[in-house]
């Protein structure tokens, strides 16, 4: 039986609980729920958003609205480059060896545009006085092999992530997955694509998380498995298991879809909720659904996605540089240049990754080309 404590009690139940904490054992049947200081305080959040048109509002607001339903103390700002790498937002239209960074000013926020982002992530003006962004989700754009290869992905993602840390050296950053254009003829293709992509992700956030311990900083890039998921809420429409998606299964793609890659209402607070519940390790579930989502849809969303998120967290293991280099040669740029309709590429991919031509690889460790930009003047 668990024993839980909500607003006033009287003595006889302080009486109960003070046994119940002492002995270790509460009425019939093993451990109890233990009642700590912690279980009454609100969860806080502020976060600090980077991508583009698949992480374009009402991503953010979604996201807010389900925190905010859970009782947690939440703000957030954000930067959105419709379109945009992670270079765009950082460097800007020129490499980051001109150590220019004026991708940093660019980009839609929450209420403007154009945000000095360096100087809001080290001192918040926007968020409160004193408040500290705590976490920040980043995205790269969703040909994700082409960004590793010629748009410094894994360097500027620890060029931003350090951003983070000169306002907040606690600070923790989530590499959001992004997702390829679907062909409503072939879903089954894109579907299984979903689950070998995320280990590309899975390996450019490791490589940081080398990169950052080498530096005697923390592990703090985690994963978003946003297509991941959204591959297993796919899944479950076209197996009729989602209220409110019905027809063939092209049809009902385009009640999850906008156009081909790009999602409708239902969708996108769905990836608000594999968010929250990859941000806050807790399930979404339980909070009143939005009034232009049905109610019945909205509550397997939250269900899907926690268990989605669930899922992920209690298999995943972190790789080695080998595991990220062999997956993606024997693996991935198989499948990845056959959904992008290049194949064509998949001999030059495999090369690159064997270390076979001229372009950088970056899963190596220890890695003798490291690239570690230096800090904007």
């Amino acid at each position: 039986m668990v024993l839980r404590v909500m607003g006033r009690y009287n003595l006889n139940m302080k009486i109960v609980l003070i046994i119940c904490m002492a002995s270790f054992k509460c009425f019939a049947g093993g451990m109890p729920d233990l009642i700590f200081k912690s279980d009454f305080e609100q969860a806080a959040k502020r976060v600090f958003l980077s991508g583009h048109s698949l992480m374009d509002n009402p991503y953010a607001d979604y996201l807010q609205y389900i925190a905010e339903n859970k009782g947690v103390d939440y703000n957030w700002n954000q930067q959105n480059g419709i379109g945009s790498p992670i270079r765009v937002r950082t460097s800007g239209d020129t490499l980051p060896d001109t150590n220019i960074w004026d991708g940093y000013l660019r980009g839609k926020n929450r209420d403007t545009f154009d945000m000095n982002v360096i100087n809001e992530l080290a001192n918040p003006a926007t968020i409160g006085p004193g408040e500290l962004y705590d976490s920040f989700i980043i995205t790269e754009r969703h040909d994700i092999l082409g960004t590793i290869q010629y748009e410094y992905t894994n360097s500027l993602l620890h060029h931003y992530h350090n951003r983070l840390l000169t306002g907040n050296p606690a600070g923790k950053t989530y590499l959001y997955h992004s997702w390829w254009y679907m062909d409503f003829a072939n879903i089954q293709q894109w579907v299984d694509h979903q689950g070998l992509e995320v280990k590309v992700y899975e390996c450019v956030a490791e490589k940081v998380n080398l990169t950052l311990e080498s530096e005697n900083k923390p592990r703090a890039i985690a994963n978003i498995p946003a297509a991941l998921a959204l591959a297993e809420l796919v899944e479950r429409i076209l197996n009729d298991e989602v209220p409110g998606f019905s027809g063939t299964d092209a049809e009902k793609m385009d009640l999850l879809f906008n156009d081909n890659v790009h999602l409708n209402n239902e969708a996108i607070f769905y990836m608000a909720a594999v968010s929250y519940a990859s941000l806050v390790k807790n399930s979404p579930e339980g909070i009143i659904i939005p009034a232009e989502i049905a109610t019945d849809t909205g509550i397997a969303l939250l269900q899907i996605a926690w268990q989605s998120v669930s899922d992920y967290d209690a298999n995943f293991v972190a790789p080695t540089m080998s595991q990220c280099r062999n997956i993606i040669e024997t693996e991935v740029c198989n499948s990845y240049y056959n959904l992008h309709n290049q194949p064509e590429n998949i001999a030059f991919c495999q090369d690159w990754i064997t270390d076979n031509n001229f372009l950088y690889n970056p899963f190596h460790w220890p890695d003798p080309n490291l690239i570690i930009w230096p800090d904007p003047m």
